[in-house]
């Protein structure tokens, strides 16, 4: 989070491939892309790959999300906090739930948006976005 467009394309060549992406960064400076990564939260034992969603505000990574692909099953919201809880070293009652399905952790310039959507006995989709406080700059 907070890094440079050219730090990531480093990590990440293939950024360079998104013909769509580079047309609204070279414009507005700010856009959106993907990438795909092997594993999420380093669980070994979990080999799907996930497509990781990147989204740059002038030119600064700005927001990271995972969606259903890249992350466990979770059935319910609750479920979802106590395993990024985990991961974070968070209490799950720092989490504000709203809506039945989302939870939202906000820490010192960075905001957590958690979703869970439970269908029956399995899960229908999860997601977890990483917002940073990168304020757009004013042209």
């Amino acid at each position: 989070m907070g890094s440079t467009y050219d730090d990531i394309l480093s990590l990440h060549p293939e950024i360079a491939e998104d013909k769509f992406f580079q047309k609204k960064l070279e414009e507005e400076n700010s856009g959106l892309t993907y990438i795909q990564v092997r594993r999420v939260f380093d669980e070994p034992d979990r080999e799907r790959p996930a497509k990781v969603s990147l989204f740059f505000t002038d030119r600064i990574l700005s927001v990271i999300g995972v969606e259903s692909g890249g992350l466990a099953d979770f059935k319910s919201i609750n479920e979802a906090i106590a395993s990024y809880s985990s991961y974070l070293g968070v209490g799950k009652d720092q989490w504000a739930i709203e809506y039945g399905y989302s939870g939202i952790l906000r820490c010192d310039g960075f905001s957590f948006y958690a979703n869970s959507f439970g269908e029956g006995d399995g899960a229908k989709a999860n997601s977890i976005y990483i917002h940073a406080d990168v304020k757009p700059k004013k042209y």
